[in-house]
C-alpha cells in the first residue's frame, strides 16, 4: 500500500512543476477487504485503488495534496470516483454494460467518508469531485423505466453527494468521468430512442449529455474525443440549441460557472476577470458560459 501511495505522491509535484494546474486525483475509493474479491478487481490490478482502509485513503489523499503544496504549487485537485466504486470487481471503464453497485446506502456512506474528510480539510475552492458512471440503486437513480441512470447523470445521486460532503457541498465543483467511454454509448442510444444497431449523431449525443449534466447538477464535462477543436464546436453548437429551445437555462449555467470561477480564483487570485466573479459572469456570453463547462 505504501508503494502505491508514494507513486502518486511523487507524480503530482512532477506534473505541477511541468505547468499543469488540474490533477485528476487523489483517489479516495476503498477496495474490499476480501483479498480474493480484491484480486478480481481490474482497478486494483491497475493500481487505480490503493487501500481497503478508510483512514488510509483519507491520509493518502491529504498527504498527496500537501506534498504538492509543499513545493509551492497552486493546483485544483479532483477526488475520485464518488460515491466510490472500489468494491466493484471486473472491468469498469471498457465494458459495454454499466456495472451495478450493490452496496447499501449505509455501506456507501461509510465508504464515502474519505471523500468527505478530504473535502472538509481542503475546501471547495481547492477540490473537485469526479463522479463515476456506475449505477447505484441504493441512491435511487432515475431514468427511463428499466433503464436507470448512471450516478454521474443522476440528479438524485449528485444531490446525495453534495449533501454528504457537508455544509459546503453546494460549492463543490462536480466533474464527470470520460463521457466518451464505451460504457456510455448503449445508454445514449437507448435514452435517445435508438436501436443499438443505429448510429447516434454527435449533435444528438452532445445535446443529451449537456442537458442531463446541467439538470443533474454537474459542473464540468470530460470527454476525450479528437480533434479537440471540432469537439468544442459541436459542444457549443449543441449547448446554444438547448438554450434557444429552453431545455437548459442561463441561470443553471451561471450556477456551475460561479463554482468553477471560484476554484480558478484560488490558482489565479489576481486575474482581473476573477477579482469580481459576479461582474464577470454578467458580462459573459452564452458561448463563454458553455465553454467553462
Amino acid at each position: 500500500i505504501a508503494q502505491r501511495f508514494l507513486q502518486d505522491m511523487q507524480s503530482y509535484p512532477q506534473m505541477l512543476a511541468n505547468g499543469y494546474n488540474l490533477v485528476y486525483g487523489p483517489l479516495a475509493d476503498i477496495a474490499t477487504d476480501d483479498p480474493t474479491k480484491r484480486s478480481q478487481s481490474t482497478m486494483w490490478k491497475l493500481k487505480r485503488i490503493h487501500t481497503w482502509r478508510n483512514e488510509a485513503a483519507y491520509i493518502f489523499g491529504s498527504l498527496s495534496i500537501l506534498a504538492a503544496e509543499k513545493e509551492g504549487h497552486r493546483a485544483f485537485f479532483t477526488i475520485k470516483h464518488a460515491p466510490g466504486y472500489g468494491k466493484l470487481t471486473g472491468t469498469l471503464e471498457t465494458s459495454m454494460v454499466f456495472p451495478i453497485d450493490s452496496r447499501t446506502e449505509k455501506e456507501i456512506t461509510e465508504d464515502f467518508e474519505p471523500f468527505k474528510k478530504i473535502f472538509e480539510k481542503f475546501g471547495p475552492r481547492h477540490l473537485g469531485i469526479m463522479v463515476s458512471g456506475v449505477i447505484v440503486p441504493a441512491l435511487i437513480p432515475e431514468g427511463s423505466p428499466g433503464n436507470p441512470a448512471p450516478a454521474v447523470l443522476s440528479r438524485k445521486c449528485i444531490k446525495w453527494i453534495r449533501e454528504h460532503l457537508g455544509s459546503r457541498g453546494n460549492d463543490a465543483v462536480i466533474i464527470t468521468d470520460d463521457m466518451n467511454a464505451s460504457i456510455f454509448w448503449p445508454y445514449y442510444k437507448s435514452e435517445c430512442g435508438k436501436k443499438q444497431s443505429d448510429i447516434i449523431l454527435e449533435s444528438e449525443r452532445w445535446k443529451f449529455i449537456i442537458e442531463r449534466t446541467v439538470k443533474s447538477g454537474v459542473d464540468i464535462i470530460l470527454s476525450y474525443e479528437s480533434p479537440p477543436h471540432a469537439r468544442l464546436e459541436r459542444y457549443i453548437a449543441a449547448g446554444k440549441e438547448l438554450l434557444a429551445n429552453e431545455k437548459i437555462t442561463r441561470p443553471e449555467l451561471e450556477d456551475s460557472v460561479r463554482r468553477i470561477l471560484r476554484a480558478k480564483q484560488r490558482i489565479h487570485p489576481q486575474h482581473p476577470k476573477l477579482v469580481d466573479i459576479e461582474a464577470t459572469i454578467r458580462k459573459m456570453s452564452d458561448e463563454e458560459l458553455l465553454a467553462q463547462k
